[in-house]
């Protein structure tokens, strides 16, 4: 599954040229949480540069799975 994030995009500046985007997060924090409540199961921090490629100009996957832990 890719996670879109425009890294690539520009916008016009003031007089009519390109200014190039160069954000990217620097860590990704997914959090598992159970149905129905506010309580966390599981929760796992992701380098964004050393845990995802690009998939695409504007699109970014998980270089492995993710596996996450909850309550059973």
């Amino acid at each position: 599954m890719a996670i879109q994030f425009l890294t690539q995009s520009r916008r016009p500046i003031i007089n009519g040229a390109f200014e190039k985007c160069d954000k990217k997060p620097k860590v990704v924090i997914v959090t598992l949480i159970e149905s129905g409540s506010q309580h966390e199961t599981d929760r796992v921090s992701l380098e964004f540069a050393k845990d995802f490629v690009k998939a695409d100009p504007s699109a970014y996957r998980l270089r492995s799975e993710l596996v996450l832990n909850g309550a059973r």
